[in-house]
């Protein structure tokens, strides 16, 4: 990273249904809040807003989820004078994707990126969308890819490969009948190791 010292807080919240959407963005945002006081960079889970499992949910909500979604956790940024990342649900050019938002500390949004490799259910709810780019922040390059995205060595690679010396990962990752998920047990350190970058990973615990 380009300064020592980089104070980056992974948070994990509690798993929610849609239909306890606004509980789950008041746990966001009131955990981030006390995680921007003491980092740089506070990084939130995957769909963080309104949730995962969309069910039957109308597509045309996903405006409304983005915009609010947007705006509470640009004023967490605002006021913490962190940058945030955070998982969150938008629609882009009709189709909804699950996305993740980078808010400045002027809680701009300063960028997006979109889920692009598809876990089998995602599909249900989600298109595939485009990763984000390489965003140049004070303390380094950072780029964003979401959950399953790590399963698709290519993705992270095109971000160090542009520069980011800091991979950002919100998910909310399940484990099978085993228990065992092959991101958590070996693809996330093999992403981190073979691209020489650091790795950032926010997770959900529980069941939607």
């Amino acid at each position: 990273m380009a300064r020592e010292g980089v104070r980056v807080a992974c948070v994990q919240l509690a798993a929610r249904g849609v239909e306890e959407s606004e509980a789950a963005l008041a746990e966001a945002v009131e955990a981030a809040e006390r995680a921007g006081r003491r980092a740089d960079l506070v990084v939130l889970p995957e769909a963080t807003y309104p949730g995962y499992v969309l069910h039957d949910e109308p597509d045309f909500l996903a405006d409304s989820w983005w915009e609010r979604g947007v705006g509470a956790f640009g004023e967490v940024a605002r006021t913490t004078g962190a940058y945030v990342v955070v998982g969150l649900i938008r629609t882009r050019s009709g189709r909804v994707r699950n996305s993740a938002a980078l808010l400045g500390p002027d809680g701009r949004l300063l960028g997006v990126g979109d889920k692009s490799f598809l876990w089998h259910f995602d599909s249900r709810w989600f298109a595939p969308g485009t990763p984000s780019s390489v965003f140049e922040l004070p303390f380094g390059q950072a780029g964003i890819f979401i959950c399953a995205d790590a399963r698709m060595m290519e993705i992270p690679r095109r971000l160090a490969v542009e520069g980011a010396q800091l991979l950002i990962d919100p998910t909310a990752l399940v484990l099978g009948p085993s228990g065992v998920n092959a991101q958590i047990e070996y693809l996330l350190e093999a992403r981190a190791w073979e691209n020489g970058s650091f790795l950032a990973v926010a997770n959900k615990c529980g069941s939607e």
